[in-house]
């Protein structure tokens, strides 16, 4: 049966092959079914970052590639008019399929993923490739097993490919190994203590001293407050998404005096209010005397660890701080002073806010479904998958949050398929007036710029 392996490197590198050099058996069937699921273990373990966790799950995987296969062979077997080649194309196709899949493999760590800040469409341009090729493959086989007119064997090629690849597009398909983050962060050198007394005490002046900055906005000016809240403080990942996120805001949406961040930071735990709900509170209370209820919009940006309980994890060090749970939030947001409402959180399982949160004058913008995790929150990361792709990748691009969650979203998808993780599919909800108060908010901003600039250009 090894031959057949040797064949199936000829039929896939378009060297002369015949059928007849197959072996063609159930047991042969068997044979590269079960070196196809090996050769996807090492595959795994070669483009798994260590430590590792073995996932059982990944034979669901391999058992749906077989039985796509095998469909899409007796379909084949269908259009091309010989129902015996339904026992043939399946040998040939996977005994000629695992060649191009190890080197797509080798080419996606080696190559795609070195250059992908550079060029990030080389991440398509390969799986495409492979695709073209896996249709080349299907074609001889199909040539190879039976008798028909090219027309047919090249429509039978087609659908086999298609029923090969198109679920993978909509559905999720476990990895044999998956990289243990848990054993990461056990090895991380725990936060030192902090000085919990002193850093509590003085955080009411600290915070009185930021709100004091904000300035009042001017009747019919229609401004935007940004308020940013790092909740995770032992990681520099969410402070870094925050101080981000303020300075485009800075440049793109409002002005300094209108921006306020609460930030848990071990390596700067002075350096900001601390980002907890009793803080976030205050701050918007703070806010009812500066704005103008019916013109002013309010775009809060949280970044921290999630639970499956839907809380917003606030912790530094040995601090006794609370999570934020997903009530106490739509509490203290449906509380506040500002009818119209930004709110995009990146945490993990951040979607279960939304029910807390979505009304007619709320966009909510989530990393996460209420079941899933979001990715990228490691140390050495600088900032989160969702983090990036709203903020960096597309926010910079687009002034309209709609959009720039379009982009992320599809820019997310991209990186947790590239890397073989779950989806973590970003949620977002759009209430139909505060739609269009946004529309109305960047027509007079940019009215605003072109003033600006005929003055001081």
């Amino acid at each position: 049966m090894l031959d057949n392996l040797v064949q199936g490197l000829r039929l896939a590198f378009f060297f002369p092959a015949t059928s007849i050099r197959f072996r063609l058996s159930p047991g042969a069937f068997w044979f590269v079914a079960v070196i196809g699921a090996l050769v996807s273990v090492l595959m795994g373990i070669y483009a798994t970052e260590s430590p590792r966790i073995f996932q059982a799950e990944g034979l669901f995987s391999e058992t749906f590639l077989l039985v796509a296969v095998l469909a899409g062979s007796f379909v084949a077997s269908k259009i091309v008019g010989d129902p015996y080649s339904q026992y043939r194309i399946p040998t040939l196709f996977l005994n000629s399929i695992i060649a191009p899949y190890v080197l797509y493999t080798v080419f996606e760590q080696e190559v795609t993923l070195a250059y992908y800040s550079d060029y990030p469409q080389l991440f398509w341009w390969s799986y495409y490739a492979l695709i073209a090729w896996t249709l080349l493959i299907a074609y001889r086989a199909i040539s190879l097993s039976s008798v028909g007119l090219p027309l047919r064997q090249i429509s039978a090629a087609l659908l086999l490919t298609i029923i090969t690849f198109l679920p993978a597009h909509y559905l999720y398909f476990y990895d044999f190994w998956i990289t243990d983050y848990s054993q990461n962060l056990a090895q991380e050198p725990q936060a030192p203590a902090l000085n919990a007394e002193r850093i509590l005490s003085r955080q009411g002046p600290l915070l009185q001293k930021q709100l004091e900055k904000l300035q009042a906005s001017k009747p019919g000016e229609q401004d935007m407050f940004f308020i940013g809240y790092a909740g995770w403080g032992e990681q520099q990942v969410f402070a870094n998404e925050v101080a981000f996120a303020k300075r485009l805001f800075n440049q793109q949406y409002t002005r300094s005096e209108q921006e306020l961040i609460l930030v848990n930071d071990v390596n700067n735990p002075e350096g900001a209010p601390l980002a907890t709900a009793t803080n976030l509170e205050t701050a918007l209370n703070h806010m009812e005397t500066l704005i103008q209820p019916e013109e002013d919009i309010l775009f809060l940006f949280m970044t921290s660890h999630g639970g499956e309980d839907h809380s917003i994890a606030s912790s530094l060090s040995n601090l006794p701080l609370n999570d934020v749970p997903a009530e106490k939030l739509g509490e203290i947001l449906n509380a506040s002073p500002f009818k119209w409402k930004v709110v995009v959180i990146s945490a993990c399982y951040s979607g279960g806010v939304i029910p807390h949160l979505e009304n007619e004058n709320t966009l909510v913008i989530t990393a996460a479904r209420s079941d899933r995790t979001s990715f990228g929150c490691s140390d050495d990361a600088e900032y989160t998958y969702f983090g990036r792709a709203f903020l960096v990748e597309s926010l910079t691009q687009t002034p309209s949050f709609v959009a720039a969650f379009d982009k992320a979203r599809d820019l997310v998808s991209r990186w947790e398929k590239r890397d073989g993780f779950t989806p973590s599919e970003p949620q977002i909800r759009v209430g139909e007036k505060v739609l269009q108060q946004l529309v109305q908010w960047s027509e007079k901003r940019e009215v605003n710029e072109e003033t600006h600039c005929q003055t001081k250009c």
